[in-house]
């Protein structure tokens, strides 16, 4: 006995495909209108960047006043961290070249500031090496100096 089998012609498949795509289409899939779709890349929330449009407003002299102000939890020592000596703090690179402890934060001025960052520590550790000294993460201050 032999079986039947039954292929859809091409009309069949084209309107099942078109069928498919007014679903999409109602159900607002932006991948329904045939072209590729860009994902925009995820923002970084604002517990892990402070813009200079941030501190302006604040009329603070020191990025040091200005993040005990905005980002407190940032200037918090890491209970986490590994470190052996004392408390880990964040350290602080000043467009990408390690500047120091916290206390480097009280020599920078806001006027110079264009953007600073909270960079985990697995995160500092893939932008800086195994290398950095990143413990508890690091502030990274970008000023305008840079090129």
């Amino acid at each position: 006995m032999r079986q039947r089998v039954v292929v859809p012609t091409v009309s069949v498949l084209i309107a099942a495909v078109s069928a498919c795509s007014a679903a999409m289409a109602r159900r607002g899939d932006p991948s329904s209108s045939g072209a590729m779709m860009v994902v925009p890349a995820r923002e970084e929330s604002s517990t892990t960047r402070v813009a200079h449009a941030e501190l302006i407003p604040l009329e603070e002299t020191s990025v040091d006043a200005a993040l005990r102000r905005l980002r407190p939890e940032w200037l918090r020592v890491n209970p986490s961290s590994r470190q052996v000596e004392g408390q880990a703090t964040a350290s602080v690179f000043v467009d990408d070249v390690y500047t120091g402890g916290l206390e480097a934060l009280s020599l920078i001025p806001v006027a110079a500031v264009v953007d600073l960052r909270y960079l985990s520590p697995s995160m500092a550790s893939d932008r800086f090496g195994a290398g950095c000294r990143c413990g508890a993460g690091v502030i990274l201050v970008t000023t305008r100096n840079t090129r």
